[in-house]
C-alpha cells in the first residue's frame, strides 16, 4: 500500500515498515520483492521473529527448501515454542525426505498446540509417509476427535487399511480396531 511504502521512505531504518511491504509484495504475489522486504528487516532487527518465519515461508513457496529449512531452524531458534514454524519446518523436511526429523517437528507441534487437528492430521500423514501405520492411526483418531472432518476421516481410513496387513499394528491400533 501507498502507506507502507511511504513508512518505508520515511524511516527506511524501521523494520516493522519493511515487514509490513513485504506483506503487501507477497500479497501481490511479487516473492523476490517481498523476500528482499523481509530481508531489510531482519538486517535491521536480527531478532525479529515474524520477519524471519515470513521469509521462510516465501522460500518454502519458491521451493527453495534448503534455505526455507535453514530459515525456519533460526526462527525456533528464536522462539523455541513457535507451532506453526514446526509445522512448516515439517513440511520442508518432507519435500527433502527426511522423514525422520519432519516427524519430530510435527510431533512437537502436536505438542504445542494439542487441541489442532490440524496438527494432528500432518502428523498422520507424516507417519503414514514413515510407515508407522499404528501410530497414524493413533494421530488420525486424535484428528478426528478433535474434528470431524473429512480429511481426517480419509487419514484414519488410510491407516487402518494398512494395518490390515501389518504383522502387528501396535497396542494402541488394536484397541481402537476392536
Amino acid at each position: 500500500t501507498a502507506r507502507s511504502r511511504c513508512a518505508v521512505a520515511l524511516r527506511s531504518d524501521y523494520a516493522l515498515a519493511h515487514l509490513n511491504l513485504g506483506n503487501v509484495r507477497r500479497e501481490q504475489g511479487r516473492l523476490a520483492e517481498a523476500s528482499n522486504c523481509y530481508e531489510r528487516a531482519i538486517a535491521l532487527n536480527p531478532n525479529f521473529v515474524a520477519a524471519r518465519f515470513n521469509h521462510a515461508n516465501i522460500l518454502s513457496e519458491q521451493g527453495r527448501w534448503d534455505a526455507a529449512i535453514e530459515a525456519y531452524k533460526q526462527v525456533l531458534t528464536l522462539e523455541p515454542n513457535h507451532v506453526e514454524a514446526h509445522s512448516r519446518l515439517g513440511a520442508a523436511l518432507m519435500m527433502q525426505n527426511d522423514t525422520d526429523a519432519a516427524i519430530a517437528h510435527f510431533e512437537r507441534a502436536v505438542a504445542l498446540a494439542p487441541d489442532s487437528a490440524g496438527a494432528h492430521e500432518i502428523l498422520a500423514a507424516a507417519y503414514l509417509a514413515a510407515d508407522k501405520f499404528g501410530l497414524a492411526v493413533g494421530a488420525a483418531s486424535d484428528a478426528l476427535q478433535r474434528q470431524d472432518a473429512a480429511s481426517s476421516k480419509q487419514l484414519f481410513a488410510h491407516a487402518l487399511k494398512f494395518v490390515q496387513f501389518t504383522a502387528d499394528p501396535g497396542q494402541h491400533t488394536r484397541e481402537l480396531v476392536q
